[in-house]
């Protein structure tokens, strides 16, 4: 199993793909000392959670464990790995894909990419489910950076940046069985000069 690593300072590597057991992140670069336990996830968990009308009929716990790296609620300075299971998958439906590519999913690019064994039940390792370990890794790193605020929201949504017009515009997908793509606008407030990497 392949895997997939950011950064250098502070480090993340994501493990697991959509459909299997489960899925990781181990987090290196944090310092010793910082209160972090399972409950601080549960917030931003929440937020990426699929609950909006058009959105994927998939619901999964998002319940983290965290395994290394933290020790009586506190960061130990050692990696943090952090692992969440997989529970609502459904891996016969992706059965009748095996021989073709989904028009508008990663199938053909994986492919070309791995090969032909690559995993994509659920869509494998690209996933939207892999975006948990990445919301994870952002709560660590937000306990690093203090003095931060952060604001997301959704400006567009099938070209259109009337926010009046999304939940029609969504609707109408939904009942063409189509779907239709945005732009999230994410927003910080109050970054230190010269934090980030690679410049």
């Amino acid at each position: 199993m392949w895997h997939t690593s950011f950064g250098s300072g502070f480090r993340i590597e994501i493990w697991g793909a959509s459909h299997t057991p489960g899925i990781g992140v181990r987090i290196g670069g944090v310092p010793q000392g910082i209160a972090l336990s399972e409950a601080d996830f549960e917030a931003d968990l929440s937020r990426r959670r699929a609950a909006a009308k058009g959105t994927t009929a998939r619901h999964e716990k998002d319940i983290p464990t965290i395994v290394s790296g933290v020790s009586e609620g506190v960061t130990t300075g050692e990696t943090i790995e952090i692992v969440f299971q997989n529970g609502d998958t459904r891996s016969s439906d992706y059965s009748q894909f095996e021989s073709h590519n989904r028009p508008s999913h990663i199938d053909f690019t994986a492919r070309a990419k791995y090969g032909s064994k690559v995993d994509l039940r659920g869509s494998g390792q690209f996933s939207g489910r892999m975006t948990a370990l990445l919301v994870a890794a952002g709560v660590v790193a937000k306990k690093i950076v203090d003095g931060v605020e952060y604001n997301t929201s959704i400006v567009e949504i099938g070209g259109s940046r009337n926010k009046e017009e999304f939940s029609e515009i969504i609707a109408s997908a939904v009942a063409d069985g189509d779907s239709v793509g945005g732009v999230v606008e994410c927003r910080a407030e109050g970054v230190e000069v010269g934090l980030g990497e690679p410049f």
